[in-house]
């Protein structure tokens, strides 16, 4: 199976999955801080883009706190559903955050988690879109798993569902942020435990764009 057969089964099993992940990890609280320090980024009236927004959990999180206008991208449908409920007034499109384009520039950026369904030839291409799209001086908030390499996985919501992940080292994107003009202002590390009890590192990082 090629690298863009396996990504097109990712989407089809978060498809299958989104109100499942939407019930248990997208309500988790462990990250609240980490979502948090971001919303410290922003102003009142400010445009947020949710890239890989999934069912909204960290723009919605946002918006419940701010009066922020929220734009997500996602390639699930379903889970794209489940955004629109969760932030009426939003806007959502179905596309690819390697070259999503419409609207901004952007007063902040979401990146929750959508590197780990990027290998490392297409990290670099979307933090270049993504930084091409954010205001100067503004703030990008991006997570993902530290590590190398990539593996079909099960889930603890996706049942017999496989997802590809990839692993990214943290040097390496904060070296591809640097190259963008961006600069790390806060970085968290949690530890989240893998369903056969094995640890996973997630890197959460803040940076800004040079103004």
């Amino acid at each position: 199976m090629t690298l863009h057969d396996q990504q097109l089964q990712t989407i089809e099993s978060y498809d299958r999955t989104a109100k499942a992940f939407s019930s248990s990890i997208g309500r988790l609280s462990n990250y609240d801080h980490t979502y948090d320090a971001m919303a410290d980024q922003l102003n009142e009236g400010d445009l947020l883009l949710d890239l890989a927004c999934g069912p909204a959990q960290i723009s919605g999180y946002i918006w419940d706190k701010k009066t922020i206008r929220v734009t997500g991208v996602d390639l699930s449908s379903e889970m794209l559903s489940i955004a629109r409920d969760r932030i009426p007034d939003g806007e959502f499109f179905k596309a690819s955050i390697l070259d999503f384009r419409q609207g901004g520039p952007y007063d902040g950026i979401l990146l929750g988690f959508g590197l780990p369904y990027l290998d490392e030839a297409q990290l670099s291409p979307c933090l270049t879109n993504a930084a091409s799209l954010l205001k100067p001086g503004k703030a990008i908030y991006l997570s993902f798993m530290h590590g190398r390499g990539c593996r079909v996985e099960t889930t603890s919501f996706g049942g017999d569902h496989e997802f590809l992940i990839h692993y990214h080292p943290k040097d390496h994107v904060r070296a591809v942020l640097k190259e963008q003009g961006l600069g790390v202002l806060k970085e968290f590390e949690l530890d989240y435990e893998e369903s056969d009890g094995s640890i996973t590192k997630d890197v959460v990082l803040i940076a800004r764009k040079k103004g």
